[in-house]
């Protein structure tokens, strides 16, 4: 067997940026803590191969997301993530992670195999394992809200967003891909564990808000907003796509 693999492209992209509002004089009975925060994350991961001469092709997506043992204490304090007339008129591939809680674990994770040979075997594998326990959350006076407004319009393509307004949420968005071949094979495997966590709330709102958004969209569009804590979340999609020719 002759196999040639004409290209392996690995990639990750992590965009990072924050802003920050210097606090106002605050009236009495007001929160002491008034701040806002944008951030924007986004890792992607992706594996091309081209493998000719009766082979195959195999496309790996693999997460794993751990939060154990924090403790988070936190009291009038009010956080806000906004996304505003953005994103809009794309074409292609667009991750972003917004979260105006903490210690949230967000992964956006991409596989992509490709193989020439019309008679190759063509895989995906998707594996994502999340725990969680062992965490402690005392929030008292907390206010924390993600907004997207008038965002990701007029798009193409395949676009991934978490929103998480709470705080200790995993958040995971996997999609891989198989191109070309005989045979398509898909397989995915999932492992959870959520155990011995505390939570302490006292007048405390979360909210993740979506508005005249995702309009005239076309392709695939993961999503997950938290606005609890301690949550596990995962969106997963495997696919093939192949030519077929019928005489």
């Amino acid at each position: 067997m002759k196999m040639k693999v004409a290209l392996v492209l690995v990639f990750m992209l992590l965009v990072g940026l924050s802003l920050a509002r210097a606090q106002d004089p605050a009236p009495e009975n007001s929160f002491s803590n008034d701040w806002v925060e944008i951030e924007w994350d986004a890792e992607a991961e992706v594996f091309i191969e081209d493998i000719t001469a009766h082979s195959g092709a195999f496309a790996e997506a693999v997460g794993s997301s751990v939060i154990t043992g924090n403790v988070l204490h936190e009291e009038n304090t009010r956080s806000q993530s906004i996304i505003k007339d953005s994103f809009n008129d794309n074409r292609g591939m667009v991750n972003m992670n917004q979260a105006s809680g903490s210690l949230n674990n967000q992964s956006i994770i991409r596989a992509i195999s490709f193989v020439a040979d019309p008679d190759a075997l063509n895989m995906t594998q998707e594996v994502d394992a999340q725990q969680m326990g062992v965490n402690t959350l005392v929030s008292i006076n907390v206010t924390s809200e993600d907004i997207i407004e008038n965002s990701f319009n007029n798009n193409v393509g395949i676009f991934a967003v978490n929103q998480s307004s709470g705080n200790l949420n995993i958040q995971t968005d996997i999609i891989a891909i198989a191109i070309g071949g005989a045979v398509a094979i898909s397989d995915a495997s999932l492992a959870q564990i959520n155990v011995v966590n505390t939570v302490e709330e006292e007048n405390v709102s979360h909210s993740d808000v979506i508005r005249n958004s995702f309009k005239n969209f076309r392709g695939i569009v993961q999503l997950a907003q938290s606005a609890g804590n301690m949550n596990m979340q995962r969106n997963a999609l495997a696919f093939s796509v192949m030519e077929l020719n019928i005489r």
